[in-house]
C-alpha cells in the first residue's frame, strides 16, 4: 500500500509537469510560427484611432513587409426568421492585408474561394469616410453553422446590440474554428467581417459632437510583418521598435520576443500551479511513507534493542532503516512513471475534448521526468531520515525491559 501511494503521488506529479510544459510548448510554437513580427496595440478595448491612414502610413516605410489592422467586438445574430439569438466573438479584418500575415495552417482553416473566403479582398465601406459600398460578408465558423444549420449563400442577421438593429449579412463562407467539437468550445461561436462594416455596426467608425462628424476609425491593435532582413537582426528590430515607440506613445509596442517572454511568465505561473496539486500529493505519499516506517520502528523495538545488545552499531540500525524506506520511495517513483505518462495523456484528452481545440498538450521529455525522479529521490530520502534517525535513538535498556 505504501509504494503504491508513492507511485501514485508520483504519477500525478508526472502528469501534471507533462501537461503544463505541453501548454507552453504549444504556445510558443504558435508564437514562432506566427509571422507578426511587430504588434501594436492598447490594454483597453478599441483605443487606436485613425486605424486605416495608420496602416497606409505602417505600410510605407521599406521595412515593412505587410501590415494589418483588427477590430474585436462581441456582437448579436441570428437566423431569419427564427428568435434565438446568439453572440459571437466577431473579429473584423481587411482579406488582403490580413492573409499574407498568416501561417499556412491559419490560412488553411478559412475557405479557398476568394480571398480567405471573402469575395471582395479589400474594405470599401471605409471609402469617403465610410459612406462607401457595404460588401455585407461575413464568415461564420463551423460551429454557428452546425447549431443554426447555416452555409454558404444562406443569411444571417447581426446586430451590434441584443435589441438589434439588425442587418442582413450573407456567408460567404465556413471556417474552421480551434476551439469547436464539444466541451465549452461548443458554446463558443466566431464570425469575422470587413473590418470598416463592423466599426460601423459598433459605431467605431464616426463620431458625431455638438458642433460636428468626424471619422474615427478606431481599431484594437495593428500587426507588421517586416523584410527578411530586419526581422532576421535582432538589433534591427529592436531599433524599429523603439523608433515605432517614440512615434505611438500611447500604445504598446511588442516584438516577437516580447510576447514569447511574456508568455513564458504566464505559463510559469500556471505550471508552479499544476506542480503544487502534485507536489502535494507526493508530500502526502511521502509523509505516508514516514508515518509507516515510525509505526514499523515502534513494532521492532525489542527487535533493534536486541540487535544493539549484541554489538550491532547504531550506524548500522540507521543504514537499515534509510535503506528500507529508501527502497519503497524509489520502487514507488519508478512504478509512477508509466501512470504518470498515460495520465497526462489522459488529461490532455480531457481538456482538449472540454476546450474543443486539437493542438498537442503533453510534453513527456525524459530529462525532466529523470530530473524529477532524482528530486523525489533526494525528497524522499531526507524524509527517511526522521525513521531512520528514531530507530537509532531506541534505548537499549528500555527496549529490553519491555522484550521481558
Amino acid at each position: 500500500m505504501t509504494v503504491i501511494a508513492v507511485a501514485t503521488s508520483m504519477a500525478l506529479l508526472i502528469s501534471m509537469q507533462a501537461i503544463s510544459d505541453g501548454l507552453l510548448q504549444n504556445a510558443k510554437d504558435t508564437i514562432d510560427k506566427s509571422k507578426v513580427d511587430i504588434s501594436i496595440s492598447v490594454a483597453d478595448g478599441h483605443g487606436i484611432s485613425d486605424g486605416h491612414a495608420m496602416m497606409a502610413t505602417l505600410k510605407t516605410d521599406p521595412r515593412v513587409r505587410y501590415a494589418g489592422i483588427y477590430m474585436t467586438e462581441y456582437i448579436a445574430f441570428m437566423k431569419p426568421g427564427s428568435t434565438k439569438q446568439l453572440w459571437a466573438i466577431t473579429e473584423g479584418i481587411i482579406p488582403s492585408e490580413t492573409k499574407p500575415l498568416l501561417p499556412p495552417n491559419e490560412v488553411g482553416r478559412f475557405p479557398k474561394d476568394g480571398t480567405l473566403g471573402f469575395k471582395e479582398a479589400s474594405d470599401p465601406h471605409y471609402n469617403n469616410n465610410f459612406t462607401g459600398a457595404w460588401t455585407y460578408e461575413v464568415l461564420i465558423d463551423n460551429n454557428i453553422g452546425s447549431t443554426l444549420g447555416l452555409k454558404t449563400g444562406d443569411e444571417v442577421l447581426i446586430g451590434r446590440t441584443a435589441t438589434g438593429p439588425y442587418t442582413t449579412f450573407n456567408v460567404s463562407g465556413v471556417f474552421n474554428s480551434q476551439l469547436t467539437g464539444s466541451g465549452l468550445g461548443v458554446n463558443l461561436f466566431f464570425m469575422t467581417m470587413h473590418l470598416s462594416e463592423l466599426q460601423t455596426l459598433t459605431g467605431n467608425d464616426i463620431v458625431k459632437d455638438a458642433n460636428r462628424t468626424r471619422v474615427v476609425d478606431r481599431i484594437d491593435s495593428a500587426s507588421l510583418a517586416l523584410t527578411p532582413d530586419i526581422r532576421t537582426n535582432k538589433d534591427k528590430v529592436l531599433a524599429f521598435q523603439k523608433e515605432l515607440e517614440a512615434k505611438y506613445p500611447f500604445y504598446e509596442v511588442d516584438t516577437k520576443m516580447d510576447r514569447l517572454l511574456r508568455t513564458e511568465q504566464q505559463m510559469t505561473i500556471v505550471k508552479g500551479f499544476f506542480l503544487a496539486i502534485g507536489g502535494v500529493s507526493l508530500m502526502i505519499g511521502l509523509l505516508f511513507v514516514t508515518c509507516i516506517m515510525f509505526m514499523s520502528i515502534l513494532e521492532r523495538t525489542n527487535e533493534i534493542g536486541m540487535l544493539r545488545a549484541i554489538g550491532i552499531s547504531k550506524g548500522s540500525i540507521f543504514l537499515q532503516i534509510l535503506t528500507e524506506s529508501m527502497i519503497i520511495v524509489i520502487l514507488g517513483a519508478a512504478l509512477g512513471v508509466i501512470p504518470g505518462y498515460l495520465g497526462s495523456i489522459w488529461g490532455s484528452d480531457y481538456i482538449k475534448s472540454t476546450v474543443g481545440t486539437t493542438e498537442n498538450l503533453v510534453l513527456f521529455h525524459i530529462p525532466s521526468v529523470a530530473q524529477l525522479f532524482v528530486e523525489v529521490i533526494l525528497l524522499g530520502g531526507l524524509m527517511s531520515l526522521l525513521p531512520a534517525w528514531r530507530a537509532m535513538s531506541i534505548d537499549i535498556i528500555k527496549s529490553l525491559k519491555r522484550a521481558k
